[in-house]
């Protein structure tokens, strides 16, 4: 979502006339009991409401256990991949219909009695009045009033400068974590403080590999990566030699069963079958990415993956059915059909 006041603001509104008779007006920040009852009675209304568009959005957005992490959901995904892409447009069309707005160049007034934004919507100059506003400012490194620069220490707008073995540029001080400006996670930062207190006290130095840390994105539903995005495998190999392999989590039993349908699991890989990234957008991502990030490390294939056989119904089978895809790919190619007539003349 585009920038506004160091972050992004957004609303709910009063889109439709069920959503109006519900009295939904402010933002999205289901934070408190009163506040979900009061989404969920919005949510009724339009599955009420005489307008058969009002009442399928409804629908929908009664599927979607906690609206705010959907959101949220929505704003994490921006440019990571197309097929991210295309799930967060999925989701923004879905939630717009319900009323939410997305303001730019907006300024917050608060006094005594309200709150309220002031600012653009669609290139108009509105004034949208809120329960609550929510303002993401994302993050900076707090180094002022460390000495860093008496010391020699090198910095770069907010972070200390570091190598890959975590050293900065005086020899005796290291740095790990997000003040260098690196991954911003709290696995990452546990991880380079093995490798830091592995690279002070022992001889010869170890480097942090990144290749193989996944990071993950606790919304509803949840966001797994690891490796490169479609995109990135593109431009360093080339559209020839990678291959996608997707399956709709609406596709995996268990996500049916469970009413956690949304999402999708893919994988890129080239054309030898070996797995540059992976992307899980799904119910429990955080933990269906880990057999990713192992297959990674030790080298496994994806013809590999497709083999696994899974407990009947789990998440997990969502990673074995998007595998077998290469498999799939195989039969439709030259190789498909050179084992097809080989079959056949052996009957």
């Amino acid at each position: 979502m585009r920038s506004i006041l160091c972050g992004a603001i957004i609303a709910l509104c009063a889109a439709s006339n069920a959503f109006a008779q519900a009295g939904i007006a402010g933002l999205l920040t289901a934070s408190s009991q009163s506040d979900a009852k009061v989404l969920e009675t919005a949510v009724r209304a339009g599955l009420q409401s005489d307008d058969a568009r009002v009442r399928a959005v409804a629908a929908r957005i009664a599927n979607i256990r906690h609206l705010k992490s959907l959101v949220d959901t929505i704003g994490v995904l921006a440019d990571r991949d197309p097929d991210a892409n295309a799930a967060r447009e999925e989701l923004r069309a879905m939630i717009m219909l319900g009323g939410l707005r997305q303001v730019d160049r907006a300024f917050y007034i608060s006094d005594r009695f309200s709150k309220r934004l002031d600012g653009d919507v669609a290139t108009a100059a509105a004034r949208l009045g809120a329960d609550e506003i929510f303002v993401a400012t994302g993050r900076r490194g707090n180094i002022e009033g460390l000495g860093l620069e008496a010391a020699g220490v090198r910095t770069e707008r907010s972070y200390i400068v570091a190598d890959r073995y975590l050293q900065t540029s005086v020899p005796r001080i290291w740095t790990c974590g997000d003040v260098h400006g690196g991954m911003k996670f709290t696995h990452v930062a546990a991880h380079e403080a093995v490798k830091l207190v592995r690279n002070i006290l022992f001889p010869g130095r170890s480097a942090v590999d990144y290749t193989n840390i996944p990071w993950a994105l606790f919304t509803d539903p949840e966001v797994g990566h690891i490796g490169l995005t479609e995109a990135q495998a593109v431009e360093r190999l080339g559209r020839k030699r990678v291959r996608t392999y997707r399956i709709e989590m609406a596709e995996v039993d268990r996500a049916v069963v469970d009413r956690t349908p949304s999402g999708f699991v893919k994988f890129v890989c080239d054309s030898k079958g070996r797995i540059l990234g992976a992307h899980v957008m799904a119910a429990g991502a955080s933990t269906l990415i880990e057999e990713i990030v192992l297959a990674r490390e030790k080298g496994v294939r994806i013809g590999a993956l497709a083999r696994l056989v899974s407990p009947y119904p789990s998440l997990a089978d969502a990673i074995q059915k998007a595998a077998a895809l290469h498999y799939q790919e195989i039969g439709a190619s030259w190789i498909g059909s050179l084992a097809k007539r080989i079959a056949s003349l052996a009957q």
